[in-house]
């Protein structure tokens, strides 16, 4: 069944994103200077074009006279769904400088923040857990190069009446932060471990591409177990290749995760997923 839905704050974000470059959520060094967001590079190019049901714009940066930095973006209205990837080339004629410590960081501001997923499989067997950010930072690592061992790259954060599901998809290393200053949390992925490189003439490197869907719930005391409003759709942040979510599999996702983390519990999940 197909429904009108609108997601005015996710469509607020996306356009937020498009608005201020300092707003987009990739952070790098090069040649040792921090780079927060895209803002203050120069604009070279930038086209918007019809996507799968929603909008596309790219945009092309300078770093300097080696590298270009393209920033892919759609917007999905009938889903809610952000979805962006960061493209550095080396377009010049001589090597680059040295590109490290590329990383998504997004800031989510509401109160009693919660942790919520499950571990990966290996010795954990997909072992349910919870942690209350207020109380401790939480860091995650995956070195092995077999992604779901021992951490599961996907996680439930709820705060306020509302949350976000977040998810890496990368066949490799990874590492994810969750870090509370007392008024928001700050979400820092990392899909490729320790990164330190530079880029040869034609060479060209990506982030992970990552799709945003905001949530909220119809009710949510404290740190309770909160009550879903899938009217607003489901918050996700897919950390990727996907080119495109469809809602009905996101939802049937997160109802199966929710039943196995319920079942844990002892309690038996009544919610139907439309």
């Amino acid at each position: 069944m197909l429904h009108k839905y609108e997601n005015p704050q996710g469509e607020a974000w996306y356009r937020n994103m498009l608005s201020d470059p300092a707003s987009v959520p990739v952070r790098f060094t090069y040649n040792g200077t921090v780079y927060t967001g895209l803002a203050g590079l120069p604009l070279l190019e930038e086209t918007t074009e019809p996507a799968r049901g929603g909008e596309k714009t790219t945009r092309s940066y300078r770093l300097d006279d080696c590298i270009t930095v393209t920033l892919v973006t759609s917007f999905y209205p009938a889903y809610g769904a952000s979805e962006w990837t960061v493209w550095f080339a080396n377009t010049g004629a001589q090597d680059s400088g040295v590109l490290a410590d590329v990383e998504s960081s997004l800031t989510f501001t509401g109160e009693n923040p919660v942790l919520r997923g499950i571990l990966g499989d290996h010795e954990n067997f997909y072992s349910p857990y919870s942690y209350d950010l207020a109380e401790t930072p939480v860091h995650f690592v995956s070195d092995s190069g077999r992604p779901t061992h021992v951490n599961f790259p996907y996680f439930n954060l709820e705060y306020g009446n509302g949350g976000v599901m977040l998810a890496i998809g990368w066949a490799g290393t990874w590492t994810a932060d969750f870090a509370w200053d007392g008024k928001s949390v700050t979400y820092t992925a990392v899909s490729t471990n320790r990164l330190c490189t530079y880029l040869k003439p034609g060479e060209t490197v990506r982030t992970d591409a990552a799709v945003c869907i905001g949530k909220r719930y119809l009710c949510r005391l404290g740190k309770e177990r909160p009550v879903p409003d899938f009217r607003c759709g489901v918050g996700v942040i897919f950390h990727g290749d996907a080119p495109f979510v469809d809602r009905q599999i996101v939802l049937s996702a997160l109802y199966r995760m929710r039943e196995k983390i319920a079942r844990w519990q002892g309690r038996k999940i009544t919610d139907c997923v439309q």
